[in-house]
């Protein structure tokens, strides 16, 4: 009896045990005044941006219709930003006209691009704290104002008087673990944004070090993807893809390779070129995988840093890139070797020599292009380009149905030609023309380039005899 009477006072004590408890927790979690915590963070934050050394690559989006843009931002104490930029929108401010920046040096591109300038930031208590740019920068608020900042010499006016509509405050969201990311959300816009640490620089080298990193920026920027190969691939590794279109825009439409209707089904995913890596500002999804960040590969691809997997490229340089429809591919006769280069020699100073106007012109072998012929009849072709006189030419058609023996390879087999009177007078008087075109027809070629995802130029070498080969380069989008 006595031990139940026990029992019973112990519960009894239970709830006012756990009661005590629960109150004191209370009053550990709320013993300070909301403003005051809401200042602590925001000093937390201000001293977390400006610890060693204060520098930090941004990866700004204004929109989720724009591409993305790299600064480097240099925080001081003293509530001093100094940000620094490369791109076009900088070259607008600056007055210089993107189409009169097409013939400079490689470096005088990037110093016209290039700016840096200080302004001020301060952390604001806000619902959470706020990182604001509150003095006017202006290469870096020029998204934010409604002026009209033009990169070409062709206005839209769906943007005039209302500029980009980007931020320049943002809610400070969260720190990495490691204390080398920040994340961040436009406050008005509430596009996400990631700050990256950058290693701090010796006296006086900050700004060197910031043009020479945005610079390599600007180089991937050009060289990542190339228009002239408007199709890659984003290949999950399970058989799944999608086609990625025009990705040199930064801003490309993506559709299920399987898709029974890509127009219909294709959609827009902005993105950001790096210094080593590339991103989507939205995760990239396919059934139950999601990509969206990618570093780049030696060999040119990017694989996703996030399962280890995806990959983008150009994918099989044969059945997927050479005989894409959308582009045509120029042999210039001067990459011959080999035999190749003794039958186009032989060829070549062979062709006689005609009356252009007043003065004799030597014909000359132009080019050889590998494209696609909508009409008469789609198809496959390769056309040869003579030089008849200085303003005249005669391109001969040849038609070829690819195989592709291998990965990265591929046999042209030759299936005819067209019917022409230029075609006659050439096939028939100079065997060299017909042996030259046996050489590149009927025999399987290895396909090789520097990068597997801008892979122009690309150099095609005869699997079975690699003396010979050519180099051939993507000239235009059809």
């Amino acid at each position: 009896m006595k031990t139940i009477l026990k029992i019973s006072a112990l519960l009894m004590l239970l709830p006012l045990v756990a009661t005590s408890c629960f109150k004191l927790e209370e009053e550990d979690l709320f013993d300070k005044a909301a403003s005051e915590r809401l200042d602590e963070s925001a000093a937390d934050y201000a001293q977390f941006l400006t610890e060693r050394g204060g520098k930090w690559k941004m990866e700004y989006f204004a929109t989720e219709e724009m591409a993305g843009y790299v600064y480097i931002m240099d925080f001081q104490p003293n509530g001093l930003v100094q940000i620094s930029g490369m791109n076009d929108f900088i070259m607008a401010v600056k007055g210089i006209k993107a189409e009169d920046n097409q013939t400079t040096t490689d470096e005088k591109k990037a110093s016209n691009r290039w700016g840096t300038a200080q302004s001020m930031w301060q952390i604001l208590t806000d619902n959470g704290p706020v990182l604001s740019f509150n003095s006017y920068n202006p290469y870096f608020h020029l998204f934010s104002t409604p002026e009209d900042v033009s990169t070409s010499s062709s206005e839209n006016s769906s943007i005039l008087g209302r500029g980009y509509e980007g931020d320049y405050e943002f809610t400070l969201l969260r720190k990495s673990a490691n204390g080398d990311s920040l994340f961040l959300s436009g406050k008005k816009r509430e596009i996400d944004i990631i700050m990256t640490r950058l290693p701090d620089q010796p006296d006086g080298e900050d700004e060197a070090y910031n043009y020479a990193y945005l610079n390599q920026v600007r180089k991937n920027n050009n060289n990542l993807f190339k228009s002239t190969i408007p199709r890659v691939f984003v290949d999950f590794g399970n058989g799944d893809r999608y086609v990625m279109m025009n990705a040199s825009s930064l801003v490309p439409s993506l559709y299920d390779e399987k898709a029974a209707d890509a127009l219909t089904e294709q959609f827009t995913r902005n993105t950001i070129v790096c210094y080593d890596s590339f991103a989507f500002l939205k995760p990239l999804e396919f059934g139950d995988k999601s990509v969206q960040f990618f570093i780049q590969q030696p060999d040119g691809s990017l694989l996703s840093s996030d399962d280890g997997k995806t990959v983008i490229s150009a994918g099989d340089l044969g059945k997927d890139c050479f005989v894409d429809t959308l582009q045509t591919w120029s042999i210039d006769p001067a990459t011959f070797k080999g035999e190749m280069k003794t039958v186009y020699e032989a060829f070549a100073a062979k062709l006689p020599t005609v009356k252009d106007g007043k003065r004799n012109f030597k014909q000359n072998l132009k080019e050889i292009q590998f494209t696609y012929q909508k009409s008469p009849e789609k198809r496959l072709i390769m056309r040869v380009v003579i030089n008849r006189t200085s303003a005249t030419t005669a391109p001969l058609v040849f038609y070829y149905e690819p195989s592709f023996p291998r990965e990265h390879q591929i046999q042209f087999n030759y299936k005819g030609s067209e019917e022409s009177t230029d075609m006659n007078a050439y096939w028939n008087t100079y065997p060299e023309l017909q042996q030259l075109v046996k050489l590149i027809m009927d025999n399987p070629m290895q396909l090789s380039a520097a990068s597997m995802l801008a892979p122009t130029p690309m150099t095609v070498t005869p699997i079975n005899n690699t003396a010979n080969g050519f180099v051939a380069t993507a000239t235009y989008t059809r």
